[in-house]
């Protein structure tokens, strides 16, 4: 069962040419285990021929080529953390606003020329999609519509912190959040995401920094009042209908529901739908795996 699970393990990261180190290994095995254990059953595959390493990574593939491919990514990944952590402290201050987390490549520690930084955001609830309006119009306005560094593409509200999707995918990408700001709520949603440690059992919860309570100003306050629920449902007819007509052709409807994910107190933005994918592709790396074994 272990080395299975370590196969499974790196034939899912070799998708996205990243090589694993001991921790890593251990962190999204599948079964629960001790360190000792893996390291011991890594070291007999190493010999066997069937996982590469360089002593710091391991991987299926050619270690030498994605390891440099990893330290490129690592190197870019440092700058790019610090940039994120200054937006997250902006996003913050955003009416709304409870928790702002790093997603997506960054919050595995790479990140290539190429790349967004991705934040997941928790907001009040019944205001999900008023807060929504405002972030992205700063983006338009203030930031001429660039998201390279200002890429929100996932928010759910207090009242919706159960993610629907329960996949390894998912899994990952929850584990992996960076916090930035409203530490106390990424603690409320593994408590509402329980079923994660299924898919990675070796995953512990980290000590928590405590932080200031955040101030809520008077505008937020009026805003919040029920004169405005009106404007909250506007907002989220006014994005459901653009979503529908830019990106519904793009799509099968049942794909198009799970990419581009809209309803009270969710909203979800992921129009080329890499969930979908990466799973498609790592279900058929897994059966033509042990076809061949």
């Amino acid at each position: 069962m272990l080395r299975k699970s370590i196969l499974t393990t790196l034939t899912y990261f070799d998708i996205f040419n990243h090589p694993l180190t001991t921790q890593e290994v251990h962190l999204f095995l599948g079964i629960e285990t001790d360190i000792k254990s893996l390291i011991d059953e890594l070291q007999k595959m190493v010999g066997e021929g069937l996982v590469s390493t360089n002593g710091r990574w391991y991987a299926l593939q050619d270690i030498h080529r994605i390891s440099k491919i990893r330290e490129q990514r690592n190197d870019c990944a440092m700058d790019a953390l610090k940039k994120a952590i200054v937006m997250g402290n902006l996003i913050y201050r955003f009416p709304f606003v409870k928790a702002v987390f790093v997603s997506g490549s960054l919050s595995k520690g790479v990140m290539d020329k190429k790349s967004d930084i991705d934040y997941f955001v928790i907001t009040e609830p019944g205001r999900l999609w008023m807060c929504r309006v405002l972030l992205m119009s700063f983006k338009k306005i203030c930031l001429l519509n660039s998201r390279k560094y200002f890429c929100i593409n996932y928010f759910i509200d207090t009242d919706h912190l159960t993610i629907e999707e329960k996949n390894q995918f998912t899994a990952t990408e929850l584990i992996t959040l960076i916090p930035l700001k409203g530490q106390a709520y990424l603690k409320k949603l593994f408590d509402n995401n329980s079923w994660v440690f299924r898919f990675l059992p070796n995953f512990k919860f980290g000590q928590l920094v405590d932080e200031p309570v955040r101030i809520v100003t008077v505008y937020e306050k009026i805003l919040n009042s029920f004169f405005f629920d009106p404007i909250e449902k506007i907002c989220y007819s006014i994005h459901v209908l653009y979503w529908r007509v830019r990106f519904g052709r793009m799509m099968n409807p049942e794909a198009f529901k799970i990419a581009m994910k809209s309803k009270a107190g969710i909203s979800k933005s992921h129009p080329l739908n890499a969930q979908e994918r990466i799973l498609r592709i790592f279900t058929e790396k897994i059966k033509a795996f042990e076809i061949y074994q």
